[in-house]
């Protein structure tokens, strides 16, 4: 297959330019948000099981990122982002016809749930593919002067999405039950596949790979630092309406919104900062501000301080992912920048699929609060590795 190199002039607005990669991954979220929110109603209402298979079905999701996440970035490097975004946008596709399968045969509870295993690893390998793809296609278009923004925007996407899906999905629940929501599973990727196959795609750059264990060793530090700040993503999504009800603080959700909300008008507004003030010096204020953030909901005892906890934390957490993200690829040539991706991604997977029973079991001890402070913690160790000038620093292997 041949790829035409994409370059975006400097002086032309970057979101034109990624627009089929961020829908790509907009609307695979969205089939990922609404069957997060369906999934669980269906196995209890329909199905008559329980919090175990709930649990299953959902942290399916994260184990099988990882590993895919890891053989995304090879493919794209080796094959261009362009079949590897199809691919993954096509298993969002399957994913949505087992799911439909699992209704058709929910008479017989061993089938559907096999149906919905299957489902759930598929959704949540195209989650994984299309993610590094079209981080690995953002940097192609967008191009070393830019390629913190290109980042931010394809997280901005995910995570709207996500939100966005899940009153989508109990929307479509309540109107046409989990049918109505398998079959917007199956249809909702399909244009977006016609699309990209009209897209010219990213050249894939001829020259010397690095072997995978090196790309680990150059960029290992960096996946530490947004490990710890992965806590600070867990803590919010996992926890934050635990702590609010906890509290007493009501809405319960408000905590979790007003930390999207933030975030996403960080990344919009001034999605561009670490690129022109510098990547390093991004991260450290950023993360500052995190600690601050994760600290002012761990210690307050209103709820207007728990909302100005939330906001700063998501100010803080809008533009980390996307510095020290911008360092680690600075550090492998162009013709690794998927595997380099995969792992950084995988670093978040592996602390929220490890970290999340931790956090419980500290919420359960020591009252959810503690969890908050740990997150706190987290930043402020991450913050100590960024401002040490480690994830800046040249390799020298």
């Amino acid at each position: 297959m041949s790829h035409a190199t994409l370059s975006a002039p400097p002086q032309r607005g970057l979101l034109p330019d990624l627009f089929p990669q961020l829908m790509a991954v907009a609307f695979t979220y969205l089939v990922s948000g609404a069957s997060f929110a369906t999934i669980p109603l269906f196995v209890s209402r329909e199905l008559g099981q329980g919090a175990t298979v709930v649990g299953t079905l959902t942290g399916l999701s994260f184990l099988v990122a990882i590993a895919t996440r890891l053989w995304a970035g090879g493919f794209a490097d080796r094959k261009g982002p362009k079949p590897a975004l199809i691919l993954g946008v096509w298993l969002a596709v399957l994913s949505g016809l087992f799911a439909w399968a699992a209704d058709i045969y929910q008479d017989s509870t061993r089938v559907a749930i096999w149906s919905l295993i299957l489902s759930r690893v598929l959704l949540g390998s195209a989650e994984a593919i299309v993610v590094v793809a079209a981080q690995t296609w953002a940097l192609a278009v967008a191009g070393p002067t830019r390629s913190a923004m290109a980042l931010g925007w394809v997280g901005s996407a995910s995570f709207v999405t996500t939100a966005i899906g899940a009153p989508v999905g109990g929307i479509l629940y309540a109107a046409y039950g989990f049918e109505g929501v398998a079959i917007v599973m199956i249809l909702i990727p399909v244009p977006i596949i016609a699309w990209l196959m009209r897209v010219p795609g990213a050249s894939v750059e001829v020259g010397q790979s690095l072997v995978f264990l090196d790309v680990i060793r150059r960029i290992a530090i960096h996946c530490v630092t947004i490990g710890l700040v992965g806590v600070s993503y867990g803590t919010i999504v996992s926890f934050s309406v635990l702590l609010f009800e906890e509290r007493g603080w009501t809405p319960p959700w408000m905590g979790l919104t007003l930390f999207s909300v933030a975030l996403v008008a960080i990344r919009i507004f001034a999605g561009s900062v670490p690129d022109r003030f510098g990547a390093g010096r991004t991260a450290v204020w950023s993360l500052v501000v995190q600690f601050s953030g994760f600290a002012l909901m761990a210690h307050s005892h209103s709820v207007a301080g728990a909302y100005v906890g939330a906001m700063l934390a998501g100010l803080g957490f809008a533009l980390v992912y996307p510095s020290v993200a911008s360092q680690a690829l600075n550090r492998v040539p162009p013709r690794n920048r998927g595997a380099a991706m995969a792992l950084f991604s995988a670093a978040v997977n592996l602390v929220l699929g490890i970290g999340g029973p931790f956090m419980g079991i500290l919420a359960e001890h020591r009252g959810t609060g503690a969890v908050f402070y740990l997150a706190a913690v987290a930043a402020f160790l991450a913050g100590l590795i960024v401002l040490s000038g480690r994830t800046s620093a040249p390799y020298r292997g």
